[in-house]
C-alpha cells in the first residue's frame, strides 16, 4: 500500500510540474506579446512553481500535493491572492519592459 500512494503521489507531482511549467510559458509568451494575463492566472502559476521546486527538493511527502494545490486555486479569489498576482504582474511586466496594467 505504501508503494501504491507513492506512486500516486509522484503522479500528483508530474502533474504539477507540468502545469507549472505549462503555465510559466503562457504567461511569458502572453507578456511577450501583450496578451492578457489574469491576476488569479498570474498567483496560481507563482504557487504552483514553489510547490513543483519545494516538492521536488524537500524530503515532503508528495501526496500532501492533493490539499495545497486546491487551496492555492481556492486562495486565488480572495482579495489577497488577487493582490499577489497584481504584483507578480508588475514585476512580469518590468521583465519584459511593458507598463503594468
Amino acid at each position: 500500500m505504501e508503494q501504491l500512494l507513492s506512486v500516486v503521489g509522484w503522479i500528483v507531482y508530474g502533474g504539477v510540474v507540468l502545469y507549472a511549467f505549462s503555465g510559466l510559458l503562457f504567461i511569458f509568451r502572453a507578456a511577450r506579446t501583450g496578451g492578457t494575463i489574469t491576476q488569479m492566472g498570474l498567483f496560481q502559476g507563482a504557487l504552483a512553481v514553489p510547490c513543483a521546486v519545494a516538492f521536488g527538493v524537500a524530503d515532503w511527502n508528495k501526496l500532501h500535493l492533493l490539499w495545497v494545490v486546491p487551496v492555492g486555486f481556492l486562495a486565488s479569489f480572495t482579495p489577497l491572492g488577487r493582490g499577489i498576482g497584481h504584483m507578480v504582474g508588475l514585476i512580469t511586466a518590468l521583465v519584459f519592459g511593458r507598463a503594468g496594467r
